[in-house]
């Protein structure tokens, strides 16, 4: 009896562990095989069974109840279908996919009435993939992330100061005298976008701040960039140069809430600086280094300004080297998570980066959050919420001094004196005397609700706000007594600045969708959409000069020359729309649209504007094998506008102290009743390949862009009794281009990918009308050196000697002649002629990046952009040359071209030495970054987690006289001008990722 129980006892166990074995679990996660990075939704099906899951926010998946050995199949759109033969019971296999190279299924929200597929679009839309990038290779601001990423797209970032920002072209320029940067929205709220912020620590009413910058990248989940009116018509007014749209990240549903947690450590420096900056040269007395006297016995030295501060380091004489290395860190965490009715992603990061003089660091703090709210078929509500507090100590440099002036233009007869050989004063004192503040506290919030009343009709409302609280102070102290000989008089008792800038954008948005089937082949989708902006700035200034003792530094603690400003301006646009589309077997795609808009800035003579649109898509080819395996074949036309400036039509008057001290007003500004927006039309005409099996893509691109009624700001008679400038309405620009980009993944083995793009693109730009006179005839320039016809509209105009001698007698040029523009002999040049010298912005623009993935966990990525076919103004060396005369061609004019000679020795009157070509190639990116495996994270008790080294500005390949190709004043729409700023800074990185 007690046998039979006990084989009992062992079959029922032997039984239930073969239950168990044929009742297993597989489950793991599914990566991008590119990025390493998880993804959500990839449906994971037993193939030869119904057996399927779904991965959740972190990636995974788990299938219950299967036995012996299995294949999956993962599917996701946007990826090859991936299949994976494994044995019941795993539970942590790593499943990675690989993108399509053409994905038409993907998703666009920027210019279209409601969420589309690419593959309904007529128009090409570029989408940077931010949170992916920001793995293997994080980008410190939003400029960078941009940079080099889309064709057609040119970021200039002006100065290498840390917390400074760029202006950004879209498809070149296209007005004489408005800004040319593109529209920028954060979840479908339009943002302030202003550059050249804060203190004009460049001089020139040039600051170096951009609002883009103060974007935390970390909390990016893409960006959607519209290159021109062909896509950006129901945007209306102010769309002409574009749509960039930030999309922020949102939470994934997943059974527990996933924390992430970021570290960063780096430094930047200044490279070479002893081989880029140019030592300044002159003649000094043997004995004593000094200024060269009449009787002294004098030779010619060139002063080396880093070494010697370096020296003086190293010997305890000064506190530190000229340029030092500084140090970046930054540190974010996040918490994502929920279920199908509500998601949740709150992220926060700390940045404190410093440039490499004192005076320039930056502290940064971000807050994101958003919330999803779905209700069910019916309807969703998204809310954004973004929070930015920057404090950034900014240099002075350019036109308003600082270290790059008094080293760029120093002096080899002053070493000897307290001044050590910099120009004015040495860096001690630039450093100390003076400081620039800026401090933005900034809000960003919008609500997004999608409503479904039927299967049929949907409707989308987004209310945004945006509100940027800058403080901008300039503090000039109290000398103390050994500085004051180097800012005698007044000027030593200092000054105190403040201004306080206020900016809100109000955003209202809504749209809506009717769906029918006209036919079994024919969809119709009909929208209808109104959208309201409101930017209003308040500004309030105050100043005095004069402390009244040492260590104060407040507005009220000085006594002389009282300042005081206020003032306000808004701006309003109101706009409707309405587009009717047709898809065929969803293959072909007919669009129409038409938008109506008022502005506030349009003259009182002047009402309505209309900007129509129209666009085609057709699919020849999807899902085939072989070599063409998609083709997409698209075409654009739309308008869209650029309004003038708030109150340019308006004639306004201001108020000044009367002879028997009452209020009395002046003219002010003259105003144009009759100014009219200015009015972009564009064609483009593309196509879109995925080429072997999927692996590579090819996109094309040509448009054509014309801009009529652009707008310039004309010089008035002072006659006329309202002295100073008017804008008015004249003439076309026109600009043609062409964009092509491959990318994909060419070759893919067991242990090793490699992911490679291309993207170039070519612009050319030009002025093709100005208007008549009253008598009829054409005009075809506004003057010497200004916008001349068949130009492009960016042009650089110098005189340019042709013809010199060189008298060896006097160490002169002689017999010089400056070009006649008309290809004669020459003139005298101080009366020649302006003659066409060159364009600002290039022609031609580019980027290779490859990136190379070993064994699943090893990516090391590089970038490499370039652009060419413009030039820029080296105006260090026509300073030191012309006006400080402390070049070598000053000293040994013997050994120059005559010509050249002639141009330096002019002073002033000839320049186009100064103006170089500015083509370069520059390494802009290199990383090498580590997938953790589990074990390893394990030891920090996270789940997964990836290290990574970066570098960037690497190295610059150029025949640029200058410092930079890049650097110049960021207020300058068009000059590319190089006049002592800091260059970009080389930087190396090294972040860790872990996740929870």
């Amino acid at each position: 009896m007690r046998w039979r129980s006990i084989i009992q006892s062992t079959l029922a166990v032997l039984l239930l562990g073969a239950g168990r074995a044929v009742a297993q679990d597989v489950g793991g996660t599914v990566l991008d095989s590119r990025t390493g990075r998880t993804l959500e939704g990839a449906q994971v099906t037993v193939t030869g069974s119904n057996r399927t899951a779904r991965t959740d926010g972190r990636g995974q998946f788990l299938i219950t109840g299967l036995s012996g050995e299995v294949t999956l199949r993962v599917t996701l759109i946007g990826y090859r279908p991936q299949t994976v033969t494994t044995s019941a019971g795993r539970t942590d296999l790593r499943i990675l996919i690989a993108e399509q190279a053409v994905n038409l299924g993907e998703i666009v929200v920027t210019g279209t009435p409601e969420a589309a597929e690419k593959r309904t679009l007529g128009n090409v839309t570029a989408t940077i993939h931010a949170a992916e990038q920001q793995i293997f290779a994080p980008a410190p601001d939003v400029s960078n992330l941009i940079n080099s990423r889309a064709p057609g797209v040119v970021v200039i970032p002006g100065t290498g100061q840390v917390g400074s920002g760029p202006q950004v072209r879209i498809r070149g320029v296209n007005s004489f005298s408005l800004n040319g940067n593109p529209l920028i929205y954060i979840d479908g709220a339009r943002v302030n976008n202003d550059v050249a912020q804060g203190i004009s620590v460049q001089g020139f009413g040039s600051g170096i701040s951009s609002r883009l910058n103060d974007i935390d990248p970390d909390n990016i989940e893409s960006i959607e960039v519209i290159k021109g009116p062909a896509a950006a018509t129901l945007y209306g007014t102010e769309a002409t140069n574009g749509v960039i749209q930030i999309i922020t990240k949102k939470g994934k549903a997943g059974p527990k809430p996933v924390v992430a947690v970021s570290v960063r450590q780096g430094s930047n420096w200044f490279a070479n600086p002893e081989g880029r900056i140019v030592q300044p040269m002159n003649r000094v007395d043997v004995q004593t280094g000094g200024p060269c006297g009449a009787t002294s016995t004098c030779e010619v030295r060139s002063w080396n300004p880093v070494r010697q501060e370096d020296s003086l380091f190293q010997a305890g004489v000064t506190d530190r080297p000229l340029f030092t290395n500084g140090h970046l860190m930054g540190y974010g965490v996040s918490v994502s998570g929920g279920n199908e009715s509500i998601r949740y992603h709150v992220g926060t990061s700390l940045d404190a980066d410093n440039g490499i003089e004192p005076t320039n660091n930056m502290r940064r703090l971000s807050t994101n959050a958003n919330v999803a709210i779905a209700g069910g078929a019916a309807y969703d509500i998204n809310v954004s919420f973004g929070f930015v507090k920057n404090k950034t100590n900014q240099a002075f440099e350019a036109g308003a001094g600082g270290i790059w002036f008094s080293t760029i233009f120093g002096d080899p007869a002053l070493v000897p004196s307290p001044r050590r050989g910099f120009n004015g004063a040495p860096p001690e004192f630039q450093w100390g005397s003076r400081q620039a503040l800026l401090s933005i506290n900034r809000y960003t919030t919008s609500v997004t609700i999608n409503h479904r009343p039927t299967s049929w009709l949907s409707q989308r409302l987004t209310v945004g706000l945006d509100q940027t609280d800058q403080a901008a102070e300039q503090l000039n102290r109290f000398l103390p007594p050994e500085w004051v000989q180097f800012n005698p008089g007044a000027g030593a008792l200092g000054l105190k600045f403040k201004g306080r800038r206020t900016v809100n954008y109000s955003t209202f948005d809504y749209n809506a969708s009717a769906r029918a089937s006209l036919t079994a082949d024919i969809k119709s989708t009909t929208s209808f959409g109104a959208q309201y902006y409101r930017r209003r700035t308040d500004d309030l200034q105050a100043q005095k000069d004069q402390f009244v003792a040492p260590g104060l530094e407040t507005v009220l603690s000085a006594a002389a020359n009282p300042f005081a400003f206020e003032d306000f301006v808004e701006n309003s646009t109101l706009g409707v729309y309405g587009q009717q589309q047709f898809g065929w077997r969803d293959k072909f795609y007919l669009t129409a649209a038409v938008r109506v808009d008022n502005n506030s800035a349009f003259g009182d003579n002047f009402d309505l504007i209309a900007y129509p649109k129209v666009s085609g898509s057709y699919i020849a080819r999807e899902g085939a094998e072989g070599f063409l395996n998609t083709l997409k074949l698209r075409a654009a036309y739309g308008q869209a506008g650029q309004q003038p400036v708030a109150f340019a039509a308006l004639r306004s008057w201001q108020a000044v102290t009367g002879g028997d001290g009452a209020g009395a007003p002046i003219p002010q500004f003259v105003g144009n009743p009759d100014l009219r927006p200015e009015r972009a039309a564009e064609i483009e005409v593309g196509a879109d390949a995925g080429l072997f099996s999927d692996r590579l893509g090819f996109a094309m691109t040509a448009f054509t862009k014309t801009t009529r009624d652009a707008i310039l700001l004309q010089n008035l008679a002072p006659s006329l009794g309202f002295a100073g400038t008017q804008f008015i309405n004249v003439g076309a620009v026109r600009n043609r281009g062409l964009e092509a980009e491959i990318y994909g993944r060419p070759v893919e083995r067991e242990n090793f990918a490699l992911d490679a793009r291309f993207s170039l693109s070519y612009i050319k730009n030009k002025v093709t009308d100005l208007g008549t006179r009253a008598d009829g005839t054409k005009i075809l320039s506004l003057g010497n050196g200004q916008a001349t016809v068949g130009d492009p509209v960016n042009a650089r105009y110098n005189r340019r000697a042709v013809k010199a001698d060189y008298d060896p007698v006097t160490g002169r040029a002689i017999n010089v002649l400056c070009d006649d523009r008309v290809g004669g002999p020459g003139v005298p040049c101080a009366t020649a002629p302006l003659v066409f010298n060159g364009q600002f912005d290039p022609t031609t623009e580019g980027s290779f990046s490859l990136t190379a993935t070993l064994w699943n966990r090893f990516r090391i990525y590089g970038l490499a952009d370039f652009k060419a076919g413009n030039v820029h103004v080296d105006n260090n060396r026509r300073a030191l040359c012309q006006v400080f005369l402390r070049c070598v061609e000053n000293f040994n004019p013997q050994d120059y071209d005559p010509k050249l000679v002639a141009e330096i020795q002019s002073a002033g009157t000839v320049t186009s030495f100064a103006v170089s070509k500015a083509d370069f190639i520059k390494l802009r990116e290199l990383s090498l970054s580590y997938q953790l495996p589990r074990r390893i994270a394990r030891w920090f008790r996270a789940s997964d987690g990836n290290v990574a080294l970066s570098a960037r500005n690497i190295h610059t390949w150029t025949g640029y006289s200058g410092l930079d190709p890049e650097l110049y004043f960021v207020t300058q729409q068009f000059v590319r001008l190089e006049q002592d700023q800091t260059p970009p800074l080389t930087s190396v990185n090294l972040s860790v990722n872990l996740t929870f």
